[in-house]
């Protein structure tokens, strides 16, 4: 939790995938829509189906959406970075049958999900302490549909947490800041030594004292008379050169990214490494896959969401009959059209500018300087 509040990298990592999941190509953001397939309309779900998942993608509760929009960009921080988001939909019943009206997101660290023997849901569960107890908000039978799980696949009942094996490194990192802080004063502010000429007693030394600190009191020493065989001079420093504490620090921020994330979307690091060659290479690529992977995330949860609504109204064999006509389509997010890959002026050109559009302000200033 610390890690996604206060590492630059850890959560700048989080904040670009947040929003590069729901981005177009044009630099827009989009929510998902339902995937109709054109050429064979026989393969697309009813109009009832079609119609349900339209309103509900722009559905909204006062001013917030309800599963469309923004509202998911938590889900995927919360994902991310803590393995788990959790999210309660309120069911409401109208004039012409039950809808899902409401949702809120759930505290992700203080949720528990509870199996029975066959290693089933049995129920969730907010706990109000540390353990157990009477009066905690249990989910639990039917109350279970109303519960959105957004998780990262694992084996276990929660997600598995991404920045789990990074805890240990954000340690040192803290710590590095601390050495590198303290290390940039004392390279800065060094103690001058007085060396006395050796013929000259304690009550020269005292004189010469006094009269070293009134000037300080009056402000700037621009002159100093000293006898024959005495210097000032400044204190060597522990740490001739920052160097070693830098290239340390620099290794450990590359350490912090968010597995799958390029280097070249956090400020500085890009620098570092060299934009060109990075940009130029397969990380690109391979995230354009980590942001396809986490929409498929929550696109299960998402059809869980609309099958609750479908058979609370129609039932449950009618949703088994739909239910593998439904697929949701995301925004087209480019990474293959990056610079350098294309040998035209022209198409590098048009490369550039849909780079940019779609990864805001930072690729700008590394390509453009």
């Amino acid at each position: 939790l610390e890690m996604c509040t206060w590492s630059l990298e850890f959560a700048t990592c989080l904040r670009i995938l947040s929003q590069n999941v729901f981005q177009d190509e044009d630099g827009s953001v989009h929510s998902w829509k339902l995937k109709l397939d054109k050429e064979n309309p026989e393969n697309n779900p009813d109009d009832y189906i079609q119609g349900l998942v339209n309103n509900l993608q722009h559905r909204q509760h006062g001013r917030d959406e309800i599963l469309g929009g923004e509202i998911l960009e938590a889900a995927v921080r919360h994902m991310c970075g803590l393995g788990d988001a959790f999210m309660e939909l309120s069911i409401e019943r109208d004039g012409s049958g039950y809808a899902i009206a409401r949702s809120i997101y759930l505290p992700s660290l203080s949720i528990f999900v509870d199996e029975d023997e066959q290693g089933g849901i049995q129920h969730y569960r907010q706990q109000i302490r540390v353990n157990p107890g009477n009066d905690d908000i249990v989910w639990s039978g039917v109350d279970q549909a109303r519960i959105l799980h957004f998780k990262s696949p694992n084996t276990g009942r929660y997600g598995l947490v991404p920045g789990l094996s990074q805890i240990d490194v954000w340690t040192d990192i803290k710590e590095a800041m601390a050495d590198l802080a303290d290390a940039a004063r004392g390279a800065s502010i060094l103690p001058n030594i007085h060396t006395m000429p050796p013929d000259k007693g304690e009550n020269y030394k005292n004189a010469y004292r006094e009269d070293y600190e009134s000037r300080q009191r009056e402000g700037i020493i621009m002159d100093l008379f000293l006898s024959h065989g005495g210097k000032i001079e400044k204190l060597a420093a522990a740490t001739p050169t920052l160097k070693p504490l830098l290239d340390n620090f620099l290794q450990l921020r590359y350490r912090m990214m968010f597995p799958g994330v390029p280097v070249f979307l956090i400020p500085g690091l890009g620098l570092e490494q060299g934009a060109s060659k990075e940009l130029g290479s397969a990380p690109a690529l391979a995230y354009g896959k980590l942001i396809n992977t986490i929409r498929s995330y929550l696109a299960k949860q998402i059809i869980w969401a609309i099958g609750v609504e479908v058979v609370l109204n129609r039932g449950y064999d009618y949703w088994l009959t739909q239910r593998p006509k439904v697929e949701l389509e995301w925004p087209k997010f480019i990474t293959q059209e990056v610079p350098g890959l294309t040998p035209s002026p022209q198409d590098e050109e048009v490369a550039q500018e849909t780079f940019i559009s779609v990864n805001g302000s930072t690729a700008q200033t590394l390509i453009r300087g």
